[in-house]
């Protein structure tokens, strides 16, 4: 796809798709998981990325007590979070 839009904010009409399998339509969906990425019809990234964002924050606030307790050094605390917050919200992300 060489086609990149100039209007950032504009979003392209998806034009149906009628596909059958064993004569069964198959639904078409406007966004959905596959290997733990949203997967939507526009083809953007901003609702995944919020997504992970929700997810990282969950994950840290699951772990507050850890993550901010005074009795481990900041080395660990630093540790903890990468292993906990930013592996949640880099997962399965590309360089």
């Amino acid at each position: 796809m060489g086609f990149k839009d100039k209007d950032p904010n504009h979003h392209r009409e998806i034009p149906p798709c009628n596909i059958s399998l064993d004569n069964k339509k198959i639904e078409q969906v406007s966004q959905f998981d596959y290997l733990g990425s949203l997967i939507t019809s526009d083809v953007r990234s901003e609702k995944e990325i919020k997504r992970r964002i929700a997810i990282a924050k969950k994950a840290f606030e699951t772990h507050r007590k850890t993550l901010t307790n005074k009795n481990f050094s900041i080395e660990t605390r630093e540790r903890f979070i990468q292993c906990y917050s930013w592996s949640t919200l880099m997962y399965s992300c590309e360089n």
